[in-house]
């Protein structure tokens, strides 16, 4: 006599080799992958895209959220929680903006980023 499984059990079958890798490289690598095929389609729809005067103004733009990115980073590894860094970055420019006028260019920078350093410490 042969048994049959009962419904409540069920045979778990493990997910072969490729299903896993696929899943691993998707979860690993999704957002290049995204970023690539974006950057490819860009490519062809314009002709500007790719030029030289483009690609510098867009990294242009994202320097100062790139900054951002890497201060929230380390505040995370070193186990806090901090969401200011992007305000006391706007502060900072806001400060370098209006002392412009009044110290000149060089020494507006020194002055912003010791108020964002003493904001930094204060926090």
């Amino acid at each position: 006599m042969t048994e049959t499984p009962s419904p409540e059990v069920e045979e778990q079958t493990p997910k072969g080799l490729g299903s896993r890798l696929r899943l691993s490289v998707l979860r690993d690598y999704g957002i290049v992958i995204a970023f690539a095929i974006i950057f490819v389609a860009l490519s062809f729809a314009s002709p500007v895209f790719l030029t030289s005067r483009n690609l510098l103004n867009i990294l242009d733009q994202q320097a100062a959220i790139g900054m951002i990115a890497v201060g929230g980073t380390l505040v995370l590894i070193a186990g806090g929680l901090d969401l200011s860094t992007g305000a006391v970055f706007a502060l900072a420019g806001v400060v370098a903006a209006l002392m412009v006028p009044v110290v000149g260019v060089p020494l507006c920078f020194l002055i912003a980023l010791l108020v964002a350093v003493a904001l930094g410490l204060g926090n």
